[in-house]
């Protein structure tokens, strides 16, 4: 049971725009389809900060390049990729995450 929350980070004014917002709603909801509720993962959280730390300050032409390096790492950490593979492409990671899921993820649609 949570009794008490402080927000750490909001991420308000680097994700100002349009594109960055879309990213980091992305961002969390693979981590919603892919990570079960009431399972602590420190590592998987950390990633998330790091990425939406990142999003947030990144030239917005290379947000794919982040989203895609998003995807593999969280898939490698949770088990569903071996070190050794990893997706070339973020429609190929996405469509692998729905298989997983076995639910569409709604905002792959303004990346892919």
């Amino acid at each position: 049971i949570v009794t008490e929350v402080t927000t750490i980070k909001t991420y308000r004014t680097g994700l100002s725009t349009w594109i960055r917002m879309r990213a980091a709603y992305l961002v969390v909801e693979i981590l919603d389809k892919l990570v079960p509720e009431h399972v602590e993962h420190q590592d998987i959280y950390a990633t998330l900060h790091e990425t939406l730390g990142i999003i947030e300050t990144v030239e917005e032409q290379k947000i794919d390049v982040i989203l895609l390096s998003f995807c593999n790492e969280v898939l490698m950490t949770l088990g569903f990729l071996s070190p050794d593979k990893h997706f070339l492409t973020l429609s190929q990671g996405v469509s692998f995450i729905e298989r997983i899921a076995e639910r569409k993820i709604k905002t792959a649609k303004f990346f892919l």
